[in-house]
Order: C-alpha cells, then structure tokens, then sequence
C-alpha cells in the first residue's frame, strides 16, 4: 500500500495565544474595563450577556480573553499586570484607573520616586502601575526612552497674597459643580475657622491646578460626649481640564499625611454628595469605605492610615 506523505512542518517553541481572565460577573464588563485602560478595543461581535469577551492585540501579542465562570476569586492572583504609562505620570494613570472602576490596594510608592501603585480590577484581579515613561526619564533610569514631556512637579503651595486671585478663579467641570463648594467659601471657612482648617492649592511646576482643604481635631456633634475627634479632607477642587491626571490623588494623599504627622487621628474622614457624576468612586477607590454615617446631606467615608 502506498502511503501519501505527511507535510513537513516545522517544530517551534508555543506562543502566547490569550491570556484568560475568569470572571463571575458579566465577562463584557470586564473587557470594557481594560478596553478603555488599555486603549484596545473589544472584538466587534462581543456585547452585555455574552459569556465571552475578547480583546486583541493590534500588534501581534497575546489576546485578553474574558471568561465567565461560577467560582468567585479566593486568593491572591500569582500571575498579575505591571503597566507602565507613556503618556502619563504614575499618578495620573492610577487616578484614571480609578476613575474607570479600578481599587487601590496598597500605595507602595518610595520616596525616591521608586516603587509602584497596587490596583485591582472590578473582579479583584490585581495589577500595577509604574513610572511613566517621563518619570523614568526624568530619573535616568536605564532603558528609558526619552520623551517630549517631562516629570510633574506637583507640590502645594498656602494661600497668599500672590496667589488668592488665582485660586478664586478655579474652576471645576459645570456638571461637578453641585458636588463641591467655590474656592471662595472654602476660604471664607477657612477664615472663620482659622484652629481646624489647612487651605492649599495644588501646583504642577508654575500652574495652578486645584485646591484642597483638610479638617483637623473636630467633632461631628459636639453635644455628644462620646463623638470622637476627626481629622479629614473637607475640600477638593480640581481644575476643570486638569482632571485625571493624578492631581486629585496627589492632593488626597497630601492631607492623610499631615493628618499622620500631627498624630491625633488613625484614620482620615471624607463626606461626599452622592449623584450621577459625583466623587463618591474615587474616594472608593482610594481605598475609603462608608461608615454608614451622614454629615448633614452627605455620606461619611473613612480610610484606616495604616491601610
């Protein structure tokens, strides 16, 4: 019997095809998560309900794929993301991250300027965010490509003489603008409470970007003599068309620690109006978790500074 010879084919080592995220949830959600994190787009078939979803790689790599199953996640993920931006500073990726559904786990930054931020998806798994590009550069760390922007230089800055005019120019978005009060009633409560209330703007090199404004040692209700003293973020103004560049994290981070160094409170409190559009999934994601508590209209957020 004659045999029909097979075809040669050459051996190679396997490739990468997808890399699976399993998910309870509904897999779309998921991919259209990472879709906006990552700048891809979801496979045009996919949509809400599917139990797939797919998200390619236009340069070749491996494609996410999103799986629903029925076991919820138990542990730690030992395979995990470590993004680096290009475009953005680390902290500004981490706040668009957030601002997408993202949580922060832990703040594993140095002061070095080393180090990373530890996120979970909204189905828990986890990833980091590194220094961005012009951070690296900026540092001179190896292997960094040189970019036409350079590192921020955000820092806070009190309120002068110099400067009042510009802050009480700031702005937010129009549609923030019934979340949050002007600068100028925040500096009228500043001066009338001149023991409890630390006004600063937020500056990224000579612009000034927004203003925030912590609460320290008071009492919700004073007449109850077991209310404790609470020290916490009472304001947050950032400027319209400089939101989600970190300047919001920056600032928060900022007060948790001067509320650290003065010593007299463990843990950071924040109220918020709820509402479509409203801070409440930032703070969320920054790790603050509601007490069940209302300060007049407002909803009383707390994070834990060893957190």
């Amino acid at each position: 019997m004659t045999r029909t010879p097979m075809p040669s084919v050459s051996v190679r080592n396997p490739a990468i095809h997808s890399i699976t995220f399993d998910c309870t949830g509904d897999p779309y959600d998921l991919g259209l998560f990472w879709s906006e994190l990552l700048g891809r787009p979801l496979a045009d078939d996919d949509k809400p309900g599917d139990p797939e979803a797919l998200i390619e790689d236009p340069d070749g790599g491996p494609r996410l794929l999103f799986v629903r199953v029925p076991e919820g996640k138990t542990a730690k993920n030992r395979i995990h993301f470590d993004l680096r931006p290009t475009g953005r500073t680390r902290a500004a990726e981490t706040e668009r991250a957030l601002a997408l559904g993202a949580t922060l786990i832990a703040d594993r930054t140095r002061p070095d300027g080393g180090g990373w931020f530890l996120l979970a998806d909204p189905e828990g798994n986890e990833f980091c965010v590194e220094r961005g590009e012009a951070e690296r550069v900026g540092a001179g760390l190896p292997g960094a490509e040189p970019a036409a922007a350079k590192a921020s230089s955000i820092r806070l800055e009190e309120v002068t003489p110099d400067n009042v005019e510009a802050a009480l120019a700031l702005k937010v978005r129009p549609d923030q603008e019934r979340f949050v009060s002007t600068v100028a009633k925040s500096l009228a409560e500043a001066y009338a409470n001149p023991r409890t209330a630390w006004p600063r703007l937020v500056y990224d090199g000579d612009e000034l970007v927004g203003f925030v404004m912590a609460f320290f040692d008071v009492r919700f209700d004073p007449d109850n003599p077991e209310d404790r003293l609470r020290s916490g973020l009472w304001r947050l103004n950032i400027a319209e068309g400089r939101q989600g560049r970190g300047y919001g994290t920056f600032a928060v981070r900022a007060v948790c620690e001067e509320v650290r160094r003065r010593g007299r409170c463990r843990v950071v409190t924040v109220t918020w109006a709820e509402g479509e559009g409203g801070p409440e999934r930032f703070y969320l994601g920054l790790g603050f978790h509601r007490t069940g508590e209302t300060s007049g209209d407002q909803v009383v957020g707390e994070l834990p500074l060893d957190a």
